[in-house]
């Protein structure tokens, strides 16, 4: 698309913008940054450079903020964000694809640092970051449903309020109401796309479908409703049981799971999770954590085992372990909340 021509890049439809205008702002300041000698050079592949400086820069972002979250020896965090830069998600996906996911990555770990700091400009920052996020990708909007859980309303209130002075003006700058118009309908008819991937529910959904011979259709319409319910038990899960890490993990799935489409790059979201494990089990392990140990290496270095045409080898390596990481979660915080129905029993029974 012609960079200098931003107020026509949702026409003549959105089909190919899948983006929000968030994002595409971004990449236009970062466009103009780019020196006018380079692009008019003969050197065909400076673009790349350019990006892998970007990426760079994310990579080092991710760890300073990452390390926050635990604190060890400087030889373990070396072992530890080694193992998840190296990891398939992180090196073979979103490396390979050049995706602003990288760039979410780093505004969410900075964000859930900061959510409960006891500096306010901290908190504040915090909710900046998040509505960035959700700017760019969406999908992070609904981890501001940790605000809502902790009844902090106000917070909650001024994220929804800097969301939308994120998301809105940059319209203005591609085109206005209609392209807004073009924009949102491109999402509903992108989320509604009959292709069987079987990375998300919906996916899995079309491609079982598919194969046993009902159709693309009722296996878009089973899968959506399916992740439907999973949202809902997600919810339900994280607001009626204690917030850990568990709770985060679960929170995390719905950005890589749940929307049809979502590819094999938002696995690195699993760092959140993966972080806050590691810190917490600090405190001691139980068994089932010894599980968990075993299934997040699975899930992150996932490598085919089985030689089969795309698209089934993505379900078939690393999201069969994605999915099994997903039943474990879902059975655990389940155990959790019988717990405490049961604590909460006994604490109004009369002695």
């Amino acid at each position: 698309r012609n960079p200098y021509a931003p107020d026509k890049f949702y026409y003549p439809s959105a089909d190919g913008a899948v983006f929000s205008p968030f994002s595409y702002f971004i990449y236009y300041i970062i466009g103009h940054m780019i020196p006018s000698a380079i692009k008019d050079s003969g050197v065909s592949n400076w673009d790349r450079l350019y990006l892998d400086i970007l990426e760079c820069l994310n990579v080092c972002m991710i760890v300073l903020a990452g390390r926050k979250y635990v604190e060890k020896r400087t030889w373990v965090l070396l072992a530890l964000f080694a193992c998840i830069i190296l990891s398939h998600p992180f090196s073979f996906a979103v490396i390979k694809a050049g995706n602003s996911t990288l760039w979410v990555l780093s505004l969410l770990l900075m964000s859930l640092h900061m959510r409960n700091s006891g500096n306010k400009l901290y908190r504040e920052l915090s909710l900046v970051f998040l509505a960035m996020a959700a700017c760019l990708k969406m999908t992070p909007a609904v981890l501001g449903l940790l605000w809502l859980k902790e009844r902090r309303y106000k917070e909650a209130f001024r994220l929804v309020l800097y969301g939308l002075v994120l998301f809105v003006p940059p319209f203005f700058f591609f085109g206005g109401l209609p392209a807004a118009r073009n924009y949102l309908t491109f999402l509903y008819l992108y989320s509604g796309h009959l292709q069987a991937r079987p990375e998300t529910i919906p996916g899995v959904c079309m491609e079982l479908a598919d194969v046993l011979g009902f159709g693309l259709e009722k296996g878009l319409l089973f899968g959506k409703a399916l992740a439907l319910l999973y949202f809902v038990v997600v919810l339900g899960l994280v607001c009626f049981t204690k917030l850990n890490w568990k709770s985060y993990a679960l929170m995390v799935t719905l950005l890589m799971i749940l929307v049809n489409h979502t590819y094999p790059y938002t696995m690195i979201y699993l760092v959140i999770p993966v972080l806050l494990f590691v810190r917490e089990t600090d405190l001691g392990f139980r068994r089932l954590d010894f599980v968990y140990a075993f299934l997040f290496p699975l899930v992150l270095a996932g490598y085919p085992f089985l030689k089969i045409d795309w698209p089934t080898a993505t379900f078939i390596t690393n999201y069969f372990w994605l999915y099994i990481t997903v039943f474990v979660l879902v059975a655990d915080k389940c155990s959790e909340f019988m717990k405490g129905c049961r604590a909460n029993t006994s604490t109004l029974t009369p002695h």
